[in-house]
């Protein structure tokens, strides 16, 4: 797995943001906690629900924090920084993180990334005793990814991690108890369901009798079409890259196809109305607000649109938005066939910019 951020950077910022208060009565008094018991292979499995919407899950066993606690000085700050620097502790750190992707059914995984969207899966909180065994693992999660956990998935991890998983000693570095976390990133959990080649359908809608299909898009970004109109096409007249992309750039320069752009622009920001640009505009702060890509084969016609949403946004669009898009825009012969310019089929986005939208809007 290639990852962007290295665990021994992650650890090394997150110290000084500890999230738990090591003394639980304290904590109590802070939230109010509720707390729901379930079981899975006669083991206990206790969910507490916090007052900031925050549940921390985890198995009887495995579940006391009396033992988590953060440096009490600068010099059990630096042991501390030298133990999850060395090359030991960050691999059982990654062997941590795909021992829970292994231990999640993947539509689980997948129903939880569904709610990720600009945040973490989850976070796995564990203790290292000075054997180097994990002997506390708690699992915290937001309310809303709470029902996609079940109780055969909490204990499943926590099984995994503390059968599987050896640290070093934490003695080695004058440190008899150590407590880490691991934190579940979308981008990581994406490659892993992803290794076997699959797209990863979000979920699936159902508008005036077409389905609208959601998939998860890189960098966090979510993919959505109507089925049918997802087919990207090849040029099968064997171009160069080059040859290829300077017809692009004149088909794109033609007065006639400019016009056919400009006019689905509009399309699009009749379709979504008003109110709704003025919101995409307050949420998603990027030049580009919006990329809609089209194919437009040999007759002229646009057969194929996929939306490319920022996660800045998704909540905003439904599948009506999808729907009324794509079927006001598709089928229309709103360009010059490709094939005056040497192509049989051309595959490009029509990119919502912001200075366009606010233009849009004061008129």
């Amino acid at each position: 797995m290639n990852y962007t951020i290295t665990y021994k950077t992650f650890f090394l910022l997150a110290l000084s943001i500890w999230p738990f208060h090591c003394d639980g009565d304290e904590s109590k008094k802070k939230n109010e906690i509720k707390t729901e018991i379930d079981s899975f292979q006669h083991k206990a499995v206790f969910r507490e629900f916090h007052s900031n919407n925050r549940i921390i899950a985890y198995v009887e066993e495995y579940g006391s924090n009396k033992n988590m606690k953060n440096p009490k000085n600068d010099l059990e700050t630096g042991f501390r920084n030298r133990y999850i620097e060395t090359k030991e502790v960050q691999y059982a750190l990654k062997r941590c993180e795909q021992i829970i992707y292994e231990s999640l059914p993947k539509e689980s995984l997948k129903q939880i990334l569904t709610t990720s969207i600009g945040t973490d899966l989850l976070t796995v909180f564990i203790n290292i005793n000075k054997s180097g065994q994990i002997d506390m693992a708690r699992i915290q999660l937001s309310l809303k990814k709470n029902s996609y956990l079940s109780a055969k998935d909490i204990y499943m991890i926590t099984k995994n991690l503390v059968e599987q998983i050896s640290f070093k000693r934490p003695t080695d570095f004058h440190i008899d108890y150590i407590s880490l976390f691991i934190s579940l990133r979308t981008q990581n959990a994406l490659k892993w369901l992803k290794r076997d080649g699959s797209n990863i359908i979000l979920k699936t809608d159902t508008c005036h009798n077409k389905t609208i299909i959601w998939e998860q898009g890189s960098y966090n970004h979510t993919k959505a079409y109507m089925k049918g109109y997802e087919v990207i096409l090849k040029d099968t007249n064997k171009l160069t890259r080059d040859t290829e992309d300077l017809y692009k750039q004149e088909f794109l320069r033609c007065k006639y196809n400019i016009d056919g752009i400009k006019t689905i622009e509009r399309t699009i920001y009749n379709c979504l109305g008003q109110e709704k640009m003025q919101k995409i505009v307050s949420l998603e702060q990027k030049m580009v607000l919006l990329k809609i890509y089209i194919g437009v084969n040999k007759n002229g016609n646009t057969p194929t649109m996929i939306f490319d949403i920022p996660p800045t946004i998704i909540q905003l669009l439904t599948c009506e938005d999808i729907y009324n898009i794509t079927t006001s825009i598709t089928n229309k012969n709103l360009f010059k066939k490709p094939s005056a310019f040497g192509l049989d089929y051309i595959y490009f986005p029509i990119l919502l910019r912001r200075k366009d939208v606010l233009m849009w809007l004061k008129n």
